[in-house]
């Protein structure tokens, strides 16, 4: 199998599923609204997340512990099933994340459209962003 992901200088190239393939420990979160940055957190590497070559892949952290499946979508995104989880409202979640390598990390980025924000709170002024990003940061533990 092959996977095309995005490289660091923008252009998409093929890559190896082994690019992806291993455990990864998350460095930050970075959340953007209407192309401005809103939040930015760190983890301390107390999250971790496992991709493996039979298509599943498994996440741990502090306050919950999920799995799943992900598969190509597209040139330079895959789409990932949760399966587990110990928040039962997450299972069957499903969304597209592309994916970006930079200066050794890999990025997953969930971008959510006008449509897709229907489904987030207002704002206290009654408003909510157009468009959305999270961009979850990692940093490989080992292959």
């Amino acid at each position: 199998m092959i996977l095309v992901l995005s490289s660091a200088s923008g252009f998409a190239s093929p890559v190896e599923v082994d690019a992806i393939v291993g455990e990864w420990r998350h460095v930050k979160m970075i959340q953007k609204a209407d192309g401005l940055v809103v939040r930015v957190q760190e983890s301390h590497g107390e999250s971790t997340m496992d991709f493996r070559r039979d298509g599943t892949w498994s996440l741990s952290s502090p306050t919950n512990s999920t799995s799943g499946s992900y598969r190509l979508i597209g040139k330079d995104s895959i789409e990932t099933t949760i399966l587990r989880s110990d928040k039962p409202n997450q299972i069957g979640f499903t969304s597209v994340k592309k994916v970006e390598f930079h200066e050794g990390t890999l990025e997953l980025i969930t971008i959510y459209d006008e449509k897709a924000m229907e489904a987030f709170a207002k704002r206290a002024d009654g408003t909510r962003p157009r468009v959305m990003d999270i961009r979850s940061v990692f940093e490989r533990i080992r292959q």
